[in-house]
């Protein structure tokens, strides 16, 4: 007969409780999302770089220039989303 009346006081103390740790963890939040940042941001700037620039650069390997040239997609490429190029060196990795 104890024991419920004890857990039931336990679970009122815990729903109190909670919203109160959740403070701090709201506080460290920036701080958590500050290093995904860091590595987000340079990636975000290249891609606001304009493709004669990469090309230029030479971020972007001139075989895999020539091949999309020989396709025809180079340039519909160039006109639908140039900074989209920037994402092709990571595709020779595979």
């Amino acid at each position: 007969m104890l024991l419920p009346l004890m857990l039931d006081k336990l679970l009122s103390l815990t729903q109190l409780l909670l919203p109160l740790m959740l403070i701090p963890l709201l506080l460290l939040l920036p701080l958590l999302l500050l290093p995904l940042l860091l590595v987000l941001m340079p990636i975000l700037r290249l891609l606001t770089v304009p493709l004669p620039l990469l090309v230029k650069m030479q971020l972007i390997p001139p075989l895999l220039l020539n091949q999309l040239d020989q396709l025809g997609l180079y340039m519909q490429l160039q006109l639908l989303q140039p900074r989209l190029l920037v994402l092709l060196p990571l595709l020779r990795c595979f």
